[in-house]
């Protein structure tokens, strides 16, 4: 996994301003935004899949994984540092959502761990060439 590429998207968050969706949307802080990019790099190994990562219209972030049949969100909420896991597994219609408290560490153990479970079991490559934005 290419750090600097992450790195950059983070920064790129940073730079929103309120207003950046079409005269709405409040602006990620840069202090939420600096403690996700720590979090992800010391919890989430990141030659799991690949992610995709977005600004929310609320302030905060949302991380999304395609992983055969499963679709997976994380919504993050950087003022309080929780968020809320999403998976839907659209062959079954099978939907699991948890609320998580991602100061902990245990919460980050979690993702990685269904992440990487979901990806095996979609034969999902086990390498990450870059994170998709």
């Amino acid at each position: 996994m290419d750090s600097n590429r992450l790195n950059a998207r983070f920064d790129d968050l940073c730079k929103l301003q309120n207003g950046w969706l079409d005269g709405h949307g409040v602006a990620p802080s840069p202090q939420g935004l600096r403690w996700l990019a720590q979090c992800i790099e010391s919890y989430y190994h990141l030659a799991l899949s690949p992610f995709y990562l977005y600004p929310t219209a609320e302030g905060g972030v949302q991380v999304e994984w395609s992983l055969g049949t499963h679709e997976i969100t994380l919504e993050i909420d950087l003022e309080r540092r929780g968020g809320e896991w999403h998976s839907l597994d659209t062959r079954t219609q099978e939907v699991d959502w948890k609320v998580l408290d991602l100061g902990q560490p245990g919460s980050w153990a979690f993702i990685a761990a269904e992440v990487d479970r979901t990806g095996t079991d979609a034969k999902a490559p086990r390498t990450l060439a870059e994170v998709w934005f």
